[in-house]
């Protein structure tokens, strides 16, 4: 599952959130310049992969993670095709290999190498802070880049990211607006991405990571003890709490709570230690409820998990397709590629990312072969599928399928449709096809 998006989204928060550990460089400012493939290990490990010559070794960055120093990677960010960062201990909510990829449109490198590792992951969640028309285009330059039968739509979640800088008042609860956000673009980009969901990366990054100890719970309860006014004050933006040289907390101190909660994450924090709450664990467990990344685990889970092995099938195909059209005699692999594209599990993922588009009104097909391609779609029977009666008998499902087969012939072999639309219509016509009885190999 790689992690994508704009410069300074987010992503490589959120991506050590989901890791259970901190091994993601993170800052004010960009810091991930090459894919870096995350993956649990018995052991820290980092492995370089140039663009040219063979992988190497190097040593690891702060915590085991990726190195972050100048020539930390042997070679220049632009001669380095990805990493890949072993590590051990941490419990990653999702149980998947973790791409985190630079941030698109920034000053500093082409945006070629974040797109090809999105659009040859199996799965993508793309970070927004505040989703918009480059995100959009970003999103049309992932789909145009992969074959027309992997995951598409189906695929591809999207991030509400630093959801607590949201309101103009941090200290103020942003997840009404943030869920608001939330359901306006889920629709808006419902062609795009299967669901829409807001997290506070970095209240996620703390709560699942190991770096609040018990000795800063202590601090916000030393912060909670103070005058409230003075807190509520001290707390009306980050330069105001750095400089608050009244308050029961050292510089350094205020510094690190800063970093790792935000304004928003310490009036959260301060709340429910007044409330009650003593201990990093109860403290770690409020701040882990209120980040929304337990929402996010779980639309992966439900979104993804009952189709993982179908999308790494797809992933597979496109990547067989590939390496056959580079090969001089390929033409073996292709025509096995394609038996295999004829199956109904492909087909049927095809169409969905097809219908997915046709209903957003991206691509556009008459009434009935809309409904036609609903039918190919939802049913997994073939007498269903071409539209007939459950125990419709051979000769009329082999009639049906004729007309059918038919039917997106007419729009393959149509020159004025848009390409992709009659990629989707072969893929529909080999479908049908294949429930002939008499076409089938």
């Amino acid at each position: 599952m790689a992690v994508g998006g704009q410069i300074n989204a987010g992503k490589s928060t959120l991506v050590n959130a989901l890791l259970g550990r901190d091994v993601a460089p993170t800052g004010e400012t960009e810091c991930t310049f090459v894919v870096a493939r995350y993956m649990p290990s018995h052991q820290d490990r980092v492995v370089v992969t140039p663009r040219v010559g063979d992988p190497y070794e190097v040593l690891t960055g702060p915590r085991g993670g990726l190195p972050v120093r100048d020539g930390g990677l042997g070679r220049a960010p632009g001669e380095v095709a990805w990493v890949d960062v072993e590590f051990s201990g941490g419990e990653m909510p999702l149980a998947c290999v973790l791409v985190d990829t630079p941030g698109l449109n920034s000053p500093n490198h082409d945006d070629d190498g974040s797109i090809a590792a999105l659009g040859d992951a199996d799965a993508v969640l793309y970070v927004m802070p505040h989703p918009g028309e480059d995100d959009a285009k970003a999103f049309m330059e992932i789909r145009d880049g992969v074959d027309a039968s992997l995951a598409g739509r189906s695929g591809r979640i999207g991030v509400i990211s630093q959801v607590d800088r949201l309101p103009k008042d941090p200290r103020k609860d942003p997840w009404t607006l943030a869920s608001q956000l939330a359901a306006t673009y889920g629709e808006r980009l419902r062609a795009e991405v299967s669901a829409v969901v807001p997290v506070v990366g970095l209240l996620a990054e703390t709560a699942l990571g190991a770096e609040f100890t018990e000795r800063d719970a202590e601090l916000v309860r030393l912060l909670a003890r103070h005058d409230p006014g003075e807190v509520y004050e001290a707390l009306y933006d980050d330069d105001e709490f750095r400089h608050w040289e009244d308050g029961p907390l050292e510089a350094g101190e205020r510094s690190r709570l800063l970093g790792m909660l935000g304004i928003h994450g310490l009036c959260l924090c301060v709340e429910h230690v007044r409330n009650g709450a003593m201990g990093s664990y109860r403290l770690l467990a409020h701040l882990r409820e209120r980040s929304g990344v337990d929402r996010l685990v779980e639309t992966v889970r439900s979104s993804l998990g009952p189709r993982t092995d179908w999308l790494r099938a797809a992933s597979a195909l496109t990547r067989l397709t590939e390496a056959a059209w580079r090969d001089r005699n390929g033409e073996w692999l292709l025509d096995a590629v394609e038996e295999l594209r004829r199956l109904p599990v492909f087909a049927r993922g095809a169409l969905r990312e097809a219908l997915w588009e046709v209903e957003s009104g991206r691509l556009r097909l008459d009434a009935g072969d809309v409904e036609a391609l609903r039918l190919l779609v939802s049913r997994a029977s073939p007498g269903e599928a071409l539209g007939l009666p459950p125990g419709a008998g051979r000769a009329d499902v082999a009639r049906a399928a004729g007309w059918e087969t038919t039917r997106w012939r007419y729009v393959e072999q149509d020159p004025t449709r848009p390409p992709r639309l009659r990629r989707f219509a072969g893929t529909a016509r080999r479908l049908c096809e294949g429930y002939h009885p008499d076409m089938r190999r």
